[in-house]
């Protein structure tokens, strides 16, 4: 089972379409273990009545902390994921029926975001004793139903991509494979907005739509936001190597985005400053405890620890440690 390259392979063939999404929107095996009488993964629609919604985050997620098997006290959380916010959710209508949606898609692929840290069948060790925590024997069974199931969608996926060069047929054997090893209404339900815009996305690509015209192109909107995005992203990555004044950089994003979004660029300016400079005042701390500790691992990470849980909340941790082990924090000197 190679579900991580699976993953890699499904990242590389929407990679055209990445380029164009809008940016607001980016923000184990025993496979089908759990299936049969007992389950109740029935297709409901995400928009019906009542519908009761039981979002599972991690309790680092709440706490900053690590959850812990009951039984065996291992960790419910990989390190890569403590303190984050887990991404999608999972619901259940009143009778009790897993909804399937793209919010569950999402939480999948969260979850599988720890490949290589983990392997998969921690991953899945850890997802079923959370749940278990919440829901009852059946509807459990129903979550790693769908989960066993859209492992094996990325296995088969995996195997077909390769023999398929071109990207529209990379993506129409990707639909079509959905439909076959999902059922159409399953796909349509866990797949459907974004195989709307990959679909427009080939329509771009192929010159039969004109990108961002409101009378062809059904995300024009969210198109043209994307590129008021990025736009602002490249100025300001300009502004930084210029260090150009703050009073002309207002003049310049009035000018482009209206007074109040050139206010708000200003406020994340300034924020933007701030974090720099605790990030340059941790690098010097690093620094002097290297000299201090040097002698010592132990005491050198504990004292780091120590500097970060006074400095930095939970979420501003792990960055400072992803961009770490990144390389991306300059000693101090």
């Amino acid at each position: 089972m190679r579900v991580s390259s699976a993953l890699v392979a499904a990242a590389l063939l929407l990679g055209a379409a990445v380029l164009f999404w809008p940016a607001a929107d980016r923000t184990g095996s025993p496979w089908l273990a759990g299936q049969g009488d007992t389950g109740t993964s029935d297709l409901v629609e995400p928009d019906g009545p009542a519908t009761v919604m039981a979002a599972i985050a991690p309790a680092d997620a709440r706490t900053g902390h690590s959850a812990f098997d009951r039984e065996s006290g291992q960790s419910l959380t990989p390190a890569s994921l403590i303190g984050s916010s887990a991404d999608g959710q999972i619901a259940f209508d009143p009778s009790g029926r897993l909804v399937l949606d793209a919010e569950l898609r999402r939480r999948f692929d969260y979850l599988l975001s720890a490949i290589g840290e983990w392997d998969l069948e921690q991953i899945r060790h850890a997802f079923k004793a959370q749940l278990q925590e919440a829901f009852s024997t059946a509807q459990v069974a129903a979550v790693m139903g769908e989960f066993d199931l859209y492992l094996a969608y990325l296995e088969a996926l995996e195997i077909l991509l390769p023999e398929h060069a071109d990207l529209a047929d990379q993506m129409a054997a990707m639909f079509e494979l959905q439909h076959e090893l999902l059922g159409p209404e399953r796909a349509e339900a866990l797949f459907g907005e974004e195989n709307s815009y990959l679909k427009r996305t080939l329509d771009v690509m192929a010159g039969r739509i004109q990108a961002g015209d409101p009378t062809q192109d059904p995300f024009a909107a969210d198109v043209l936001a994307s590129t008021e995005h990025l736009l602002a992203a490249e100025m300001n990555r300009q502004y930084e190597a210029r260090q150009t004044d703050p009073a002309l950089r207002h003049v310049e994003r009035e000018a482009l985005f209206g007074s109040e979004a050139a206010e708000r660029l200003a406020e994340l300016d300034v924020q933007r400053a701030q974090w720099q400079g605790r990030v340059a005042a941790y690098a010097e701390a690093r620094s002097a405890y290297a000299q201090q500790f040097g002698h010592d691992p132990a005491m050198l990470e504990q004292a780091l620890a120590d500097y970060r849980s006074i400095h930095f909340s939970p979420e501003e941790d792990r960055r400072i440690r992803g961009l770490e082990r990144a390389g991306l924090i300059d000693d101090g000197d």
